[in-house]
């Protein structure tokens, strides 16, 4: 397999700068944790934009297995496209990447709207800001998983 890598907008690369880039005022410890906050905001807002011109320096897929990050890489794809499981095939990676990629493109939009109408604010304090809006949006639904695997016949 080639050396895969997510690609991030071109375009947006000086807030990617500066929310994550390489000096002690950034809000992301990594680029990684950047583009994987974007992609949550995107997906929440609904907000998958093609990517356009790409940075070339893009993330090595590797840098996101582990934690949690590979499974919401393939989460998005199962969500995008719920018809196919078999964009979960090793085949289908770059499938999946794509599908990454336009969610970041989207959360990154969402996060450089805020930006620019909270001028005034730290990017620390507009990151909490978005934080606090998804949090207040996400459902409050206690699900049993014991009872979930039950009905899935598990």
């Amino acid at each position: 397999m080639t050396d895969l890598r997510v690609r991030r907008p071109a375009d947006k690369e000086p807030m990617v700068l500066r929310l994550a880039g390489d000096h002690e005022d950034r809000v992301f410890p990594s680029m990684r944790d950047l583009l994987v906050f974007a992609a949550v905001l995107g997906k929440a807002e609904e907000r998958r934009v093609e990517l356009g011109r790409a940075h070339p320096d893009g993330i090595r897929v590797s840098l996101f297995d582990g934690q949690e990050h590979r499974q919401l890489i393939d989460t998005l794809a199962i969500l995008e496209q719920p018809d196919d499981l078999e964009i979960l095939g090793d085949d289908r990676l770059e499938d999946r990447i794509h599908i990454f990629e336009e969610y970041v493109n989207g959360g990154l939009e969402i996060l450089g709207m805020y930006l620019s109408e909270k001028a005034g604010m730290r990017a620390e304090e507009v990151i909490q800001l978005v934080t606090d809006l998804l949090e207040r949006r996400r459902p409050k639904v206690d699900i049993e998983l014991s009872t979930l695997a039950d009905d899935l016949g598990f």
